[in-house]
């Protein structure tokens, strides 16, 4: 009778314990899929972030690529209206000295 009772108490402390092991390993499951989810979040976050900064560094670069071409299209412009201009010069010299050798002449 006695070593009934005690049967009867060492499979009720083994299942008092496979119950507490059951709900331990239940609330580290819990736990880590915890950790887990936040650690999915805050990289989805970062990933947001880092594609935000992309498109950001993207337009930066774009407008900075337009505004390189504007320069370069003005720099162009007033080459070229130099080079008229210097073109004008020429002429009015030229014309300025053919009717000062025609003076000379007449």
């Amino acid at each position: 009778d006695s070593r009934l009772a005690k049967a009867e108490r060492a499979l009720k402390e083994e299942q008092y314990v496979s119950k507490s092991l059951t709900e331990s390993g239940k609330r580290d499951k819990r736990d880590l899929n915890d950790v887990l989810y936040r650690l999915e979040r805050v990289e989805l976050e970062a990933r947001a972030k880092v594609e935000v900064e992309k498109r950001k560094t993207k337009t930066l670069l774009d407008e900075l690529e337009q505004l390189n071409q504007d320069y370069t299209e003005e720099k162009a412009l007033r080459l070229h209206s130099m080079y008229l201009v210097g073109q004008e010069e020429k002429k009015t010299q030229q014309a300025t000295n053919e009717a000062n050798s025609f003076r000379t002449i007449v």
